[in-house]
């Protein structure tokens, strides 16, 4: 009982964003996720492109943003549920990998154009369509995208959050945030027409 209820004022803390519980919940459970990671990471190249470590810090962050998110949803009253929901979250991530390496691969990609889908100015959700090609376009340029970069569009893509929605997340203007998008994917748009250009 003792555990079940310092779970709770752990899940309240995170829900609430106090770094002392973030950090506490992360070294508790990285573990399960890790264990995932090492289970599912069989080839040498996803082995060489993806540390367990890497999807760790991945899922914990999209869990952090998605669990604190206006409107969640999720009922995480036990321990067994965060760590069942964790271990989900992680088989996904891999799975999503996997998929944008053998696309890679294959030669599907998208022209430089594409990218500027992904910095809408509007302050709606993202349409399917965005989405789509979105996704494409990250699954060859994800490595450049810096922790900042990523973690918005993992909000305005994978949460489909408005931008007034990521402003509160990140305790700036929704405008303020969507411009480090701009500004970051702009950054990496040249990067993508200098290298198509020498290839």
């Amino acid at each position: 009982m003792e555990q079940e209820r310092n779970f709770q004022e752990l899940i309240t803390g995170v829900r609430a964003g106090d770094q002392t519980a973030i950090t506490e919940i992360y070294d508790r459970y990285k573990e399960y996720i890790k264990r995932v990671a090492n289970t599912k990471l069989l080839s040498t190249r996803m082995r060489t492109l993806y540390q367990s470590d890497d999807i760790v810090q991945t899922v914990m962050k999209s869990f952090l943003i998605r669990f604190g998110a206006p409107g969640n949803q999720w009922q995480l009253d036990t321990p067994e549920k965060l760590i069942g929901l964790l271990m989900t979250m992680a088989n996904n991530k891999i799975a999503d990998k996997s998929r944008e390496l053998s696309s890679a691969k294959s030669g599907g990609g998208v022209e430089p154009r594409s990218i500027d889908a992904i910095a809408d100015p509007s302050d709606q959700k993202p349409t399917p369509d965005d989405i789509a090609a979105n996704k494409e376009l990250a699954s060859l340029c994800w490595d450049q995208f810096g922790s900042d970069l990523r973690a918005l569009y993992e909000m305005r893509i994978d949460h489909q959050m408005t931008w007034s929605e990521i402003g509160q997340e990140c305790f700036k203007s929704g405008d303020a945030c969507r411009k480090d998008y701009e500004r970051g994917l702009n950054e990496i748009k040249s990067q993508f027409i200098e290298k198509l250009g020498n290839d």
